[in-house]
């Protein structure tokens, strides 16, 4: 898309998943500047409790709906408990979805629980899934048109392959395959659809993940800079006020896009043509490095 599309979301109700932190947190200051009501959702009370306090602050309208609600995403009956509580309470239906919940649990494939592929694919993909099935159901009962649903996918969401995150990466490919499925399909409800692919945002999560991160993944991801929660929520609202469908928030990330895009849609087709020219030079000679990377690994682990 070339021409710009500015959102309006003042007045509409938005709700965040993951809100209690985070890019879910950022995002949902973000809206509130802009004049939405918010309602936050995620497992722990106490930190929803004091991110309303936080959200609060940034409040541009005395009535300005701000709550919470606690629910396991990965259940679909709390989800959807959830969303109608918010509903309820602010007297709004939510028509402004953003699926930020997440986490990411790196380690070797072959020494990694059964546990571990289950946590990921629940609180990423099924998370996110329950989130967008509960709230277009209410969206499209309730007759509200101009609503978007926002999922959060990652640069791994793309052909990458980056070893170390063998249960991670699955869960954000499905997410990419669930926005192409819902870009075409929700628009018969006047639903507009976008996946956000971040790189590495520096949050309380990303400190967790490098607990369990192999040395061999934080070489191959090397210093590349990462982003703060704001940052990455003002791109992603940027990218939605574009109404691109495909959102980067960095280099690196359209590069990856553009080199991968297979049927969806650019965003600009000059910028993405010059991207994936790019990528298409640099990638291969990543691909080889990285493919030593991982020989000198074997020989190590070899000896």
């Amino acid at each position: 898309m070339i021409t710009k599309n500015i959102v309006n979301y003042d007045k509409k109700h938005s709700f965040v998943t993951g809100g209690s932190q985070g890019l879910g947190l950022s995002t949902a200051i973000e809206l509130i500047k802009r004049g939405s009501n918010v309602t936050i959702c995620a497992r722990n009370k106490s930190k929803l409790s004091k991110a309303v306090d936080e959200l609060t602050k940034y409040k541009v309208y005395d009535d300005q709906y701000i709550g919470y609600t606690i629910a396991d995403l990965s259940d679909y009956s709390q989800t959807i408990s959830a969303l109608n509580k918010a509903k309820r309470d602010s007297g709004e239906t939510p028509s402004m979805i953003f699926c930020c919940a997440g986490c990411s649990t790196p380690g070797w494939f072959a020494e990694m629980s059964v546990d571990n592929f289950m946590k990921d694919m629940q609180t990423n993909y099924y998370s996110a899934l329950w989130t967008v099935k509960a709230a277009t159901s209410i969206i499209i009962q309730d007759g509200i048109k101009d609503s978007h649903v926002t999922l959060v996918s990652s640069v791994l969401g793309f052909p990458l392959g980056l070893p170390g995150y063998s249960s991670y990466t699955p869960s954000k490919h499905a997410i990419r395959g669930l926005g192409d499925t819902l870009r075409t399909e929700l628009q018969l409800y006047d639903i507009r659809t976008h996946v956000y692919f971040p790189g590495t945002i520096y949050t309380p999560g990303y400190e967790t993940e490098n607990e369990t991160k192999p040395a061999l993944t934080k070489k191959i991801e090397g210093a590349a800079d990462g982003l703060t929660p704001q940052e990455c929520a003002i791109a992603l609202l940027k990218g939605i006020d574009k109404d691109e469908y495909q959102i980067t928030s960095d280099f690196v990330g359209s590069l990856i896009k553009n080199i991968s895009r297979g049927a969806s849609p650019t965003n600009n087709i000059l910028i993405d043509t010059f991207y994936l020219l790019i990528a298409a030079i640099a990638f291969p000679f990543w691909r080889i490095y990285m493919d030593y990377l991982v020989k000198s690994e074997k020989k190590v682990k070899n000896h």
